[in-house]
């Protein structure tokens, strides 16, 4: 019995120095990670963090600080996952509160506006005299509500908008058709101002005959002066065949 005893404080002993030598590599590890991180070397930080993690202790303390690497480089999302594994694994309240201080910086960064209200609330929960909680936190709703009033607004100033186009767009169409019309109408007028004023008797004047024409009479005179001319002209041709042609002589050399 007393042996028996003996083996389980012997195990117990191994198992505590076992525990406390990986408690102490994981503590290295963090403490080379910190190291890292304050010289802004956070591929290292991250490095050292997740040798901490694997060890199996200190495990919140590891996904804290990697969260605050991962935030330091904008990788937001991943960030807030870590530190939501803190919130869900710690009873600490301290840890509770800085990882959802942490997280509504997170959403805020991310313009989400919502989740970042709700982060810091659930921060000052956990620590209520927290100065920058209960800033950020009422930050947080400002913007909220300011986003909000811009959405609602948005709808209103589109439909004016739209209204005040169509609007300006028949506004348009009006102009062109009375300056099309009055076009039209100048045209018209112009047409009718370039035409001679004519009168009825103009028009009977234009029917008589003009001052340059023959009357009746003189054409018959034309015509038979023309035809005592034209017997002239046909005696001289009878009288010139009668008359024997003249015969060339051709000469033989």
């Amino acid at each position: 019995m007393s042996r028996f005893i003996y083996i389980t404080i012997v195990l117990h002993m191994f198992s505590f120095s076992q525990e406390k030598s990986t408690i102490k590599k994981a503590d290295n590890f963090i403490y080379e990670g910190n190291t890292e991180f304050d010289n802004s070397n956070n591929i290292k930080a991250e490095k050292n963090y997740r040798r901490a993690l694997s060890t199996g202790v200190k495990k919140n303390t590891a996904n804290y600080n990697i969260a605050n690497v991962l935030q330091e480089q904008d990788y937001l999302d991943e960030a807030i996952i870590n530190y939501f594994d803190v919130i869900s694994a710690s009873k600490s309240k301290t840890n509770k509160h800085k990882s959802y201080h942490n997280i509504g910086n997170a959403f805020m960064k991310n313009k989400n506006y919502k989740a970042a209200v709700e982060a810091y609330k659930n921060a000052l929960r956990n620590n209520p005299a927290d100065d920058e909680s209960r800033y950020n936190y009422a930050l947080a709703k400002k913007m909220l509500e300011d986003e909000q009033n811009k959405n609602d607004e948005e709808p209103q100033d589109k439909d004016q908008k739209d209204k005040d186009q169509k609007d300006k767009d028949q506004q348009n169409k009006d102009d062109k058709k009375n300056k099309s019309d009055k076009e039209d109408g100048e045209d018209e007028s112009k047409e009718n101002n370039d035409r001679p004023n004519e009168n009825p008797k103009d028009s009977e004047t234009k029917t008589k005959a003009s001052p340059t024409e023959l009357s009746s009479q003189e054409i018959k005179n034309l015509l038979e002066a023309m035809n005592k001319e034209e017997n002239k002209v046909q005696k001289k041709v009878k009288a010139s065949k009668i008359k024997p042609a003249s015969n060339k002589k051709r000469k033989d050399w």
